[in-house]
This record gives C-alpha cells, sequence and structure tokens, in this order.
C-alpha cells in the first residue's frame, strides 16, 4: 500500500498541476503541498521544478515516480493474485482425519459431497491428533474428525455419531476356543455401534493374553486402562503403538490382542476373533472440530451440515 505522499506525488505527476491534483485527491492543495515537501525532505531533493508550468519531474523526481510505478505494478499483481486465491478458497475445504477414517469413512462421503456440489473441491489431510491441533491453528485444516475432547476456549466441536472399540484377538489365543459363540462380526455391526442384542464378555476372559496398546495420551490409551482396572486386570502389555492401524495389523499377524473400531469389521477379519466387552467405556463420540474464532468458507459450512447429516449413513 503506497503512504500518501507517494499517492500526491504520482498524481501530480499525473496531472502536471497541484491544484488538479488536490481535486482529484479530495484534499487541499496546501495540505498536499506539506505532504510532498515531507516526502522530499526525507530524501533531500527536489521531485517537481516548480519553476515552470505545467510542472515538471526533476531527474530524482523521474526515479521516484519510476519506482511508484514498479511498485503499484507489484501491489496490482499480488492484489490479483490474492483475489484468485480467496476465489478459489471460497470454495475448498480442507478436512483432517487420523488414518481410519481417511481411509474408510470419508471416501464415500466426499464422493457425494462432490457429486452435490460440483464447484467445491475437497482436501483430505490424514494426521495424528496433536498434527491436527497444530493444523487447525495454522488454518492448514478448516474441520477435523477426532475423538478426543479439545479445550472449549479454543474450538468448537458437535457430535456427529458414536462409535464402539471393539476386543481384536488373534485367532490361535486359547481364550478363542472357550468363547467362539460369543464372538462378533459385521453383520452384528449397527452404524458404527455393535448391535443392542449381540453377546458381551468381560476383558477378566483375556486376562493371559498379550496386548498390543497405543501410547499414552491417546483415548484408546486411556480408555484400555480404565476397561482394565474396572475389571481389576493387570494386563501384560507387549508393546505400545502410535496408531490404532498399526496396532489392527500387529494384532492380526497374531502378535497381541488389541482394541480396534468395531467399523474394522467390515473390512475382513484379518485372521481375528472380535468381542464385544461389557464396558461403557468401549463408546465414544466422534466430534466434527474447527477452529472458534474463525470464519469459515461457506462451502466448509455445507460439508459440516452434509458430514452432519450423512455420516452414520
Amino acid at each position: 500500500m503506497l503512504k500518501n505522499g507517494a499517492v500526491y506525488i504520482y498524481e501530480v505527476y499525473k496531472e502536471k498541476s497541484f491544484s488538479k491534483a488536490a481535486q482529484k485527491l479530495y484534499v487541499s492543495q496546501p495540505a498536499l503541498s506539506a505532504a510532498i515537501q515531507r516526502e522530499e525532505a526525507r530524501w533531500g531533493c527536489a521531485f517537481f521544478d516548480r519553476s515552470r508550468a505545467p510542472v515538471e519531474l526533476t531527474e530524482a523526481g523521474r526515479r521516484y515516480v519510476e519506482a511508484v510505478e514498479r511498485m503499484m505494478r507489484e501491489q496490482k499483481a499480488l492484489e490479483e493474485y490474492f483475489d484468485g486465491f480467496l476465489s478459489e478458497r471460497r470454495g475448498t475445504l480442507n478436512i483432517g482425519a487420523p488414518a481410519f477414517f481417511c481411509t474408510y469413512v470419508l471416501p464415500a462421503l466426499v464422493k457425494n459431497f462432490g457429486e452435490e456440489h460440483r464447484d467445491a473441491k475437497v482436501n483430505i489431510i490424514e494426521a495424528g491428533v496433536d498434527d491436527l491441533a497444530n493444523c487447525l491453528q495454522s488454518e492448514t485444516i478448516d474441520v477435523c474428525i477426532a475423538v478426543e475432547e479439545w479445550p472449549a476456549n479454543a474450538y468448537k466441536s458437535a457430535a456427529i455419531g458414536e462409535e464402539e472399540i471393539v476386543l481384536a484377538v488373534p485367532r490361535a489365543f486359547p481364550a478363542n476356543r472357550r468363547l467362539s459363540e460369543r464372538r462378533i462380526g459385521a453383520d452384528d455391526l449397527y452404524g458404527l455401534r455393535v448391535a443392542a442384542e449381540a453377546p458381551k464378555v468381560s476383558i477378566a476372559e483375556f486376562a493371559d493374553a498379550p496386548f498390543l496398546l497405543l501410547k499414552k495420551g491417546n483415548d484408546m490409551h486411556e480408555r484400555a486402562l480404565e476397561i482394565f482396572r474396572r475389571a481389576r486386570v493387570a494386563p501384560k502389555v507387549i508393546m505400545t503403538l502410535d496408531q490404532l492401524m498399526t496396532s489392527y495389523h500387529m494384532a492380526a499377524a497374531g502378535i497381541g490382542a488389541a482394541f480396534v473400531r468395531a467399523e474394522l469389521m467390515k473390512y475382513g477379519d484379518g485372521g481375528l476373533c472380535y468381542y464385544r466387552l461389557d464396558d461403557e467405556h468401549t463408546v465414544r463420540k466422534i466430534n466434527l472440530i474447527c477452529k472458534k474464532s474463525r470464519k469459515l468458507p461457506g462451502v466448509v459450512e455445507e460439508f459440516i451440515e452434509y458430514l452432519t447429516e450423512h455420516f452414520l449413513g
């Protein structure tokens, strides 16, 4: 943005007159002259030959005006860039989510939303909860899906559904033989929850099994510890992992039992037996979260409304 002095000098250059420039700029001639004199004093030279009529630029004045014109071209180019950027941004949605939602839940929702909103562009960013918080703060993403509770002073959160956590046990583990009639599968799913009539078991049934847990700080870690505590089970934890999907694949490899999202049963058993646990901590809300202080583009508001309505199919 050009300062007043530069704007006034450039207008006098164009109009070849102090009085005409003052009229075009809606300022008094004394105010215009004073502003130009301050700019000339700053650089230590005169920009106009005032002895001529119409007034002409001095050599220093020509150099100054050339610099002003360069700045005006740069400013125009910058304005055009940001006009285009903001226009595109208004139709762009950046949504962040953990790997599970990016892999299994969002693709169909994004596809269907795109068919109804053909001018919208949707980007999906896969990240863990800490990175999602950083991305929201830096406005790299507009909204994110998470199961954790986020500080209400900084974020707006709306529950868009519930999911259930189940226990995935490698098929070779001995407990499976005595619990064969209490296993559950994809047919027992109702949305992201297990149907109410599906059987439940106590985590105590697996007290001797090796366990895979997610690392401390993860919501699933805290819930697993509470489930063990309430059942008075001291778990044999052989490995802690960063990601739920890594834990799932480790369990599928036969390394240990793992707490996983019930939804995973839809995509094959992975050589695992699944059990519904008799503990209320296995049910948790799925939240759609955005930065509290930010005004969201219209397409983001439309996607939030769509996701709230269609998240559970």
